[in-house]
């Protein structure tokens, strides 16, 4: 049987409160033990076991957490969704310190982000954000953290988020291109949220260019493959053939760039040379 990996936190009265209320509702993941308890003193705490018992909040309470888990009784929501949907910044903090996965969806697909939004909580969403908490991540409604909010202020940070999200992409896209790491580079074309593959440096370099410069075949061949235009020009009126420095990369790419053209005719002509065929089918259809 696998072991769960967990993690210790102390929280203050404050978030021993928010965490009961966790444990009440049979949200998962936490074992407590109370300070000034003897040895042997942790216990599995449960609804059954916490009905009715007064806790102390004038100690701290260290908390065993199991980040990963989550409760179905409650749609799958940990004690990070229900912190920052319930307004309790310090548990958020302490939570994502101790190693909570900021993105863990409940079952609906929201995000603890998602939850803090549409609550309205803007020092929770500017805390879950320094965290690396995902912008656009899609809910079961297909909607995004900023999709679930009114709050133009909250709308305004979690845009920046996307902004900041998609260039981070595009950076590491550009730097995978330029060092040759194909590994990276095809991982983040075949993402379900891939950079825009002509996303330019500070000198309006594509990944294609940065690639081609660098010599870095097998990355070119990827980019090309994934669509890459070779035609596309730099800040100094330059294409990514322009700047290849051997013979044979230049080659290949001079008849991707033939290739490229030849395709480009051929959607144009396609949809005519599709209504020639069918009206051709159809007259001789009726001399049969």
């Amino acid at each position: 049987m696998a072991c769960q990996t967990f993690k210790t936190v102390k929280l203050t009265a404050l978030g021993v409160l928010v965490l009961r209320r966790a444990i009440t509702n049979n949200v998962g993941g936490f074992v407590t033990t109370h300070h000034g308890l003897s040895p042997g003193g942790r216990t599995h705490m449960n609804p059954a076991m916490t009905s009715g018992v007064p806790w102390k909040t004038s100690k701290k309470t260290s908390i065993i957490l199991f980040p990963a888990a989550r409760s179905n009784s409650t749609l799958g929501w940990t004690a990070l969704h229900l912190a920052c949907s319930s307004g309790h910044r310090d548990v958020v903090e302490e939570l994502l310190k101790a190693g909570v996965d900021v993105n863990l969806q409940d079952n609906m697909g929201d995000t603890p982000l998602h939850k803090a939004a549409y609550a309205g909580r803007k020092e929770i969403v500017l805390l879950l954000l320094r965290y690396d908490a995902r912008a656009n991540m899609i809910n079961g409604t297909a909607r995004i953290p900023k999709d679930v909010t009114e709050d133009d202020e909250i709308i305004t940070m979690l845009e920046a988020a996307e902004r900041r999200e998609t260039r981070r992409r595009e950076e590491r896209l550009l730097e995978a291109a330029r060092e040759g790491d194909l590994y990276t580079l095809s991982k983040l074309l075949s993402a379900k949220e891939a950079p825009d593959i002509h996303c330019r440096d500070s000198v309006g370099n594509t990944p294609l260019h940065c690639s081609a410069y660098r010599g870095q075949k097998h990355c070119t061949v990827k980019l090309l493959k994934f669509g890459a235009n070779p035609n596309v020009r730099n800040s100094n009126d330059q294409t990514a053939l322009d700047l290849v420095q051997t013979d044979e990369l230049k080659q290949m790419m001079e008849t991707y760039q033939e290739k490229d053209v030849a395709s480009g005719v051929q959607k144009v002509e396609g949809p005519l040379w599709k209504v020639h065929r069918c009206q051709k089918e159809f007259s001789s259809a009726l001399l049969i």
